[in-house]
């Protein structure tokens, strides 16, 4: 009874979140954004409201990656856009975010990786990523 290494051993597939064309996990910066939300206008509280809202629709749509518009507010340094991002920040169904590329709002605008509804937690995933370009 001679089995191969194979036949013991079988391969798993552990490469779901894989892109096809070179193998390596799908880096967000490259997917495209699957839902978008424009805070302009709102008050802090609004905001933050609605951002709670986008992102329940977004997990129960299964939206991967979606982008937040929160303007860049007085100097570069609005409230609501602080405030947001780490609402964001401790909301344990968002993972990876990132500022838009200048043609989506550059430092105005942020991308958010949503997770799935289900998907295990990741304690490292609410890292910092450099803007897109």
């Amino acid at each position: 009874m001679d089995n191969s290494w194979l036949d013991l051993y079988p391969p798993e597939d552990k490469d779901s979140e894989i892109d096809d064309q070179d193998r390596r996990p799908m880096n967000p910066k490259r997917m495209k954004v699957e839902n978008t939300i424009d805070l302009h206008g709102y008050r802090l509280e609004d905001a933050l409201v609605a951002t709670r809202t986008f992102v329940d629709a977004s997990v129960r749509e299964g939206h991967r990656k979606v982008l937040i518009v929160h303007g860049k507010g007085e100097n570069g340094s609005g409230v609501i856009k602080r405030e947001v991002r780490a609402m964001l920040e401790q909301d344990p169904r968002t993972g990876q975010m990132g500022y838009a590329k200048g043609s989506q709002g550059g430092t105005g605008a942020l991308w958010v990786m949503v997770r799935e509804e289900d998907a295990p937690l990741d304690e490292n995933e609410h890292q910092e990523t450099e803007a897109e370009e």
